[in-house]
């Protein structure tokens, strides 16, 4: 068994063969999603190496979903609000790639989630994991208040809500503030757009 890491004590089943496992076995779709961006976010992984181990096994239940996560997640997309913003909001309404884990340049140290920097518009996406009490909170405005002071750039930051129910009228409001600084593409009306007219 190729699974197995028999030269240890005890011998016990590969990290990564493990996090497939349990994305292939979990109860729903975005469940199988945080598990995948959890395991490669804590660095016990890459999604490189699940790709890998991914194609010599013969059957997966969601083969087709988990290779599209690992791709996303190997472009940037580090959770599952993320990944729902990418499918549900920018694919989904023709929205321009952002850079993703833009190194922030002004302030505090550390990554902006979405980076329109041609656009001047900085999208962030505040799950409740790392933005859950007051401290964290304070953080993220002065990171956003030192970026439109010093980098002149509009941060916005959303929520489960803006990523899922309210996608649409996002795409909508996303792509009317990159227009209004230069972009020169349209936001195209997905399936569920279509369906509530």
């Amino acid at each position: 068994m190729d699974d197995v890491a028999w030269h240890v004590r005890p011998p016990r089943v590969r990290i990564h063969d493990t996090v497939l496992d349990l994305a292939d076995g979990a109860r729903t779709e975005m469940d199988a999603v945080a598990v995948l961006t959890d395991a490669v976010g804590a660095r016990i992984t890459t999604a490189a190496h699940l790709l890998d181990v991914l194609a010599q096994r013969r059957r997966m239940h969601r083969r087709r979903l988990l290779v599209g996560v690992l791709h996303d997640i190997a472009q940037g997309t580090s959770s599952v609000l993320e990944h729902r913003y990418l499918v549900e909001v920018e694919r989904a309404h023709g929205l321009p790639t952002p850079i993703r884990q833009a190194p922030t340049q002004v302030g505090r140290t550390g990554f902006r989630d979405l980076d329109y920097p041609d656009f001047g518009v900085v999208v962030e996406l505040d799950g409740w994991r790392f933005h859950d009490d007051a401290a964290a909170r304070d953080r993220d405005l002065q990171r956003d208040f030192d970026a439109a002071v010093d980098a002149d750039r509009t941060t916005f930051r959303l929520g489960l809500g803006q990523a899922t129910v309210r996608a649409c009228a996002t795409a909508r409001q996303i792509g009317r503030a990159l227009a209004e600084r230069g972009w020169t593409g349209e936001v195209h009306p997905c399936p569920r757009c279509r369906g509530r007219r």
